[in-house]
């Protein structure tokens, strides 16, 4: 059997502490691809690379972050670019919503603002950053990864 290599891949995947990211992550780092994992509690995605950096050979980085604050994101982009070198993929994972949002006349604004900063905004912000370091090192891939929320109204 042909064994996945993405030691020349380093990555970064946001929303990693738990659900799709955490198993996104998990893949490189069984694949043994350095890989910065975030999340917007330190704690959580600290035991996440924790547990990872036991069961697989690939470098997992937990990192503190708040995809919606462009600061945050730098940080994010530089800390894989000062780790592994260069950056070849980004996995836009981190997204959300709020119960309140399956009716939109129960959805207050501030719940509707909060919703497009982490689903719309986020994903431009790491992509904007992250890109040159893509174009630097040659190559790159993103992935944006989405609710079926997206394709279909709720409660409307």
């Amino acid at each position: 059997m042909v064994k996945l290599s993405l030691a020349d891949r380093p990555a970064i995947v946001t929303g990693a502490s738990r659900g799709i990211g955490k198993e996104i992550a998990a893949a490189f780092a069984e694949a043994d691809g350095n890989v910065v994992i975030c999340s917007r509690t330190y704690e959580d995605v600290a035991a996440v690379a924790d547990e990872f950096e036991k069961k697989y050979d690939g470098r997992v980085v937990p990192v503190e972050c708040d995809v919606t604050d462009a600061e945050a994101v730098r940080n994010l982009v530089d800390t894989a670019v000062e780790e592994f070198g260069d950056l070849r993929v980004l996995v836009n994972n981190a997204g959300g919503a709020v119960e309140s949002a399956d009716l939109i006349h129960r959805c207050d604004e501030d719940d509707f603002e909060w919703m497009l900063e982490l689903n719309l905004k986020a994903p431009y912000l790491v992509t904007r950053e992250a890109l040159p370091a893509m174009i630097a090192a040659g190559d790159g891939s993103i992935i944006h990864v989405g609710s079926v929320n997206g394709l279909f109204g709720i409660g409307l």
